[in-house]
């Protein structure tokens, strides 16, 4: 029985913010098992793309488990693929280092560099050509000397393990298991649905 493809069903602006995030934390479970799974789940283009939308979200528990499910999936090559195309994916993973408020997200941010950038020349490429356009910019200010200091540490541990690839998974969550504060049946209202996603 397929179950990709309901969790996915509940990352739609309609469903309640709980419900978004326990579909983002079930789906970095899944994104963890392997290959097949993994590739299950971006044949889904939309709903990754909504993953990616869920990335830039207000509520620092759906951002970060969006995060931690999209690094997961950076173990596959057709993700790799997806980071490598025209598109701004990678710019917005190097901005998710530099997240001021959860020390996790930026964890998940760096990890998904380090396996894309260990694959991809042309993901190395990119990471350098965001550094390059914004180093006299606030965008630069932001990602300088901080930044590679938690990148190459990230760089460094997805070097020094299995197939180049972390040790384990990030954000892995028994069913169930919320972070303090989101528990109980009723929707707390903080943890809203989502009104927007990542720019471009």
């Amino acid at each position: 029985m397929d179950v990709i493809r309901p969790i996915c069903q509940l990352l739609n602006v309609e469903c309640s913010g709980i419900e978004n995030f326990e579909a983002l934390m079930a789906l970095g479970n899944l994104a963890s098992l392997g290959e097949s799974t993994r590739k299950r789940i971006l044949n889904e283009k939309d709903f990754v793309m909504q993953v990616e939308n869920y990335m830039f979200e207000e509520h620092r528990l759906i951002r970060r488990a969006a995060v931690q499910c999209f690094t997961n999936l950076c173990s596959s090559e057709l993700q790799v693929e997806r980071c490598e195309g025209k598109n701004d994916k990678v710019k917005y993973v190097v901005l998710l280092c530099g997240d001021d408020e959860d020390a996790e997200v930026v964890k998940a941010a760096a990890g998904a560099l380090a396996m894309l950038t260990s694959r991809s020349n042309k993901i190395c490429q990119k990471v350098f050509d965001v550094r390059k356009k914004g180093r006299n910019s606030f965008f630069g200010a932001c990602f300088g000397k901080a930044f590679a200091a938690k990148f190459v540490a990230f760089f460094f541990l997805s070097e020094h393990s299995v197939d180049g690839l972390p040790a384990e998974p990030v954000g892995q969550h028994r069913p169930g298991d919320r972070p303090a504060g989101l528990r109980g049946g009723a929707q707390p209202d903080v943890l809203r649905a989502v009104g927007g996603g990542a720019p471009g």
